[in-house]
């Protein structure tokens, strides 16, 4: 029902943190040849592509394959196999809100703050963890679900 959707969300996601990745690498070859072969400084690309690789990595966790290890929940009942599913999802829940709130408070602490060579709010830097921690935490709740409907739920991906 939902698989459509998700399919063409991830697809768009990879597309945005590759363009990411592109404008990262462009921005910092356009730096080293004006600096080397011009003689000249492109004062802003620093700040820049800090901003960007922030971006990048916040929306990058989104749509990674994350660590998890089989070794105990396949010896495990049924039962309690979502049982340690609904455990480890909520635990991970709690550590996103942790860090969305962090980022939402420091993005509020520093809402007048701008940076000095791209004229940009110093808050991006933190937005991109409150996005990226939004979102991660709708795909661990998507992901969680599909585990718990699927046969053999609560068992790793082989």
């Amino acid at each position: 029902m939902f698989d459509r959707p998700i399919r063409l969300a991830a697809r768009v996601l990879n597309l945005l943190v590759g363009g990411l990745l592109l404008a990262i690498v462009c921005i910092t070859l356009a730096q080293v040849v004006a600096r080397y072969a011009l003689g000249a400084s492109l004062v802003w690309s620093e700040e820049l592509t800090r901003l960007l690789h922030l971006w990048m990595v916040a929306l990058a966790a989104v749509g990674g394959a994350h660590m998890r290890i089989g070794l105990v929940d396949r010896h495990l009942s049924r039962g309690l196999q979502r049982g340690l599913l609904l455990a480890s999802s909520a635990l991970c829940l709690v550590m996103l809100v942790i860090l969305v709130r962090g980022s939402w408070n420091m993005a509020d602490l520093v809402r007048y703050d701008r940076y000095t060579g791209v004229d940009l709010p110093v808050s991006l830097a933190f937005q991109a963890f409150v996005v990226g921690g939004a979102a991660w935490a709708l795909a661990l709740v998507g992901e969680t679900v599909r585990r718990w409907r699927a046969p053999g739920a609560g068992e790793a991906p082989r």
